[in-house]
């Protein structure tokens, strides 16, 4: 399964015989540190790893805001207006 909203793209496994995620989940935004180790901070989004939780946080850097929360197989947190999916032409 991928979605994609502005420029910012997540994937994850789905095995359908089973009903769940078969892991792998990933999103396409730049991981990001700190300056000293990363380098300037990306425009636009970036994902850094919780090493308590091991979940990725993919945080909009124009509207200062976390995203989504995620680790391989679930997505813990999905902001409301990401939430928003364009079903055009899907179901045709």
């Amino acid at each position: 399964m991928e979605f994609q909203k502005d420029g910012l793209s997540f994937y994850i496994g789905v095995d359908e015989q089973e009903g769940r995620t078969a892991g792998g989940g990933y999103c396409d935004a730049e991981i990001w540190i700190a300056e000293p180790v990363s380098g300037s901070r990306p425009e636009g989004y970036h994902q850094a790893k919780d090493k308590m939780e091991g979940w990725w946080h993919v945080f909009d850097d124009r509207n200062e805001r976390v995203v989504m929360i995620y680790n391989s197989t679930t997505l813990f947190y999905l902001s409301p207006s990401y939430s928003i999916i364009d079903t055009e032409g899907i179901l045709d």
